[in-house]
């Protein structure tokens, strides 16, 4: 049996800790985007944000106790970033690279190189698709 206090998080709580994350990965160098809640379509025109980081005041209208959106990490030269995106993690064991469990898959995440743009493979008779997140993309 577990011992302690169960503790509940709110609404407000989850939507604080969005900006917090948002602002993080801002510090770490990446473009975030706002997402429409539960997906992963862009709430704005992003292209901009291929180019420029958003402003805190941007964060906070995209991210603040009043909406419930997903962040975008925005892949490419601006961000450093470059994402395999596949489904079955068996079939691909990454050394020492960043993962992250995504609703349906795995991300792998690797510094941007010059060149590195989107693109998809698909395997197996169309039953193992690959995607890679490069310039012009995001996660």
């Amino acid at each position: 049996m577990i011992k302690g206090k169960i503790s509940y998080c709110s609404r407000k709580d989850i939507m604080n800790k969005t900006l917090k994350f948002a602002r993080q990965y801002l510090k770490m160098g990446f473009s975030v985007i706002p997402c429409h809640p539960n997906t992963k379509i862009p709430i704005i025109s992003w292209n901009g944000f291929k180019k420029r980081y958003p402003t805190d005041q941007e964060l906070i209208e995209w991210f603040d106790n009043n909406h419930n959106n997903n962040i975008g990490i925005v892949t490419g030269k601006l961000s450093n970033l470059a994402v395999i995106d596949f489904d079955d993690l068996n079939k691909y064991r990454p050394d020492k690279t960043p993962t992250v469990k995504t609703l349906r898959g795995y991300h792998l995440y690797y510094n941007w190189q010059d060149g590195i743009r989107n693109s998809s493979i698909v395997k197996n008779n169309e039953t193992e698709k690959i995607d890679l997140r490069g310039e012009g993309g995001f996660v």
